[in-house]
């Protein structure tokens, strides 16, 4: 019996042992499931300020009223581009008392273009901070150019000029010049068609020049006079009739000993200057100041087309000669009808005081300029180089030509450009990697718009009436856009 009893105590010694160790698993496992559950909602404030972490603040306003929106501020993930901030203010135009068609946006964050995704700017912007939040303009997105008729030649085009006449000067590697009438009205198919019937060819002048034709340029405020620059070292300046069409050379303008490059000519259509392979930059008068003799008649052209007088031309000296610069003088353009600026393969962009025949101020850049062009705005100075860049120079500060922003986007030379007649944002470039690109000055890292029509290197564009931009190409067209 004491051993039956003994073998009881014991077993009930088992059961509360048992017992206990069940409770403490108990107790184990509801710490398990707290501790978890604790976890659970660390992580999830972890992901929730994770999250918050990659929203930023942002607000919305317009220049262009009828476009308004709330300027409450929003919170979107940082990762959001144009393309998503187009959908969030059209959905908040859509939801105020506007009722046509929402256009697609441009936006500019602290007056810089937007390309990318908020993220890019907060990263390289120091003055803007997730908590502070971000202030985006927006404005309507400018339509793509619209491609036109296209105007065939026999020979590379080197250059081409719209004058205030509303005709086309082009002239060619094959020695010839041009004179176009261009259609501006729009076809119907809206595609390139290459045009050289009477309507829109108006004369030829066969061997206008003894090697290639580099430069052309209408004369303003003349009676529809134009310049003819070429590899011949000769500057001619011409007159057409555009009743008889009929055209004669006026001027035979002498004094460069090597090549031309490049021509520009005053608003006022009283000076022009010139530039050649040698460095030399001369400034000549489009009046009889400095003519001294006539040449001998020229010789009867024998090819269709063609148009011109016999009448010898004038010969006719420079009012003078600047040869600062050390190598070819690729590009010219009047900023103002007292001053000049010239680009040089010698790496500088300079700035000309006409009446003192002296240099005013210059730009040093890392490689040959090939192109420039002055804003009608404000005078600030485009330029393109070798390297692929078009770079922005500011001709008001005091001692220098300061850079203000670099544009790269061309995958070869930037042969040239030319500001926007009626856009004081807007610039174009055609480069020898077939391509003209539209700009806006405030995107540096991509142009608006490519126009990628040449099947050739693009030599010359010209951008002289608003909403009319022209190219000339290696591929023997002229190609014309509406913009």
């Amino acid at each position: 019996m004491m051993e039956t009893g003994h073998l009881q105590n014991g077993n009930s010694t088992i059961s509360e042992q048992a017992k206990t160790k069940r409770a403490r698993r108990k107790v184990s496992k509801k710490k398990q499931q707290k501790e978890v559950k604790a976890n659970f909602l660390t992580i999830t404030r972890q992901e929730h300020k994770e999250e918050e972490d990659h929203n930023v603040l942002v607000s919305f306003y317009t220049k262009q009223q009828q476009f308004a929106v709330p300027r409450s501020a929003i919170s979107v993930p940082d990762d959001t581009n144009p393309v998503g901030l187009n959908q969030i203010v059209s959905t908040l135009i859509q939801q105020s008392t506007f009722t046509g068609t929402v256009p697609v946006f441009d936006f500019l964050v602290d007056g810089a273009l937007l390309s990318g995704k908020l993220i890019h700017y907060l990263n390289s912007s120091e003055s803007v901070s997730r908590e502070g939040g971000l202030s985006i303009e927006y404005l309507e997105q400018l339509p793509p150019p619209t491609p036109r008729d296209a105007l065939k030649h026999d020979d590379w085009v080197s250059s081409l000029h719209y004058g205030a006449n509303h005709y086309l000067v082009t002239g060619c590697y094959d020695k010839t010049v041009h004179i176009w009438h261009p259609r501006t009205a729009l076809s119907k198919s809206k595609e390139h068609k290459l045009s050289d019937d009477v309507n829109a060819h108006k004369l030829a002048i066969p061997d206008a020049h003894k090697a290639p034709v580099k430069a052309v340029s209408w004369i303003p405020k003349s009676n529809n006079r134009f310049i003819s620059c070429g590899m011949d070292q000769s500057v001619l300046v011409w007159e057409w009739c555009p009743t008889s069409n009929t055209v004669h050379c006026v001027y035979d303008c002498r004094g460069h000993t090597q090549s031309l490059e490049s021509v520009a000519v005053s608003a006022d259509g009283k000076l022009f200057a010139t530039g050649a392979w040698d460095g030399a930059l001369k400034i000549w008068t489009t009046d009889e100041e400095g003519v001294t003799e006539k040449t001998e008649n020229v010789k009867e052209p024998n090819m269709k087309r063609s148009k011109v007088t016999l009448e010898g031309p004038k010969c006719k000296t420079p009012r003078f000669t600047l040869s600062d610069h050390s190598q070819s003088v690729s590009g010219l353009v009047w900023p103002t009808l007292g001053t000049l600026a010239s680009c040089s393969w010698d790496n500088s962009v300079r700035l000309w005081d006409i009446e003192e025949q002296k240099k005013l101020k210059q730009y040093v850049a890392p490689c040959n300029c090939m192109a420039l062009d002055a804003s009608p705005f404000n005078n600030t100075i485009l330029v393109t180089t070798m390297d692929t860049h078009v770079r922005l120079l500011d001709p008001r500060e005091d001692e220098c030509l300061s850079l203000t922003k670099v544009y790269q986007h061309h995958k070869n030379w930037v042969n040239s450009v030319k500001w926007s007649p009626s856009n004081e944002n807007h610039f174009a470039t055609g480069g020898f990697d077939n391509v003209v690109k539209l700009w806006d000055i405030r995107g540096a890292r991509a142009p608006l718009f490519e126009m990628l029509s040449h099947e050739g290197k693009v030599f010359a564009i010209d951008w002289s009436s608003p909403g009319l931009l022209f190219s000339a190409s290696a591929d023997t067209n002229v190609k014309m856009f509406t913009i």
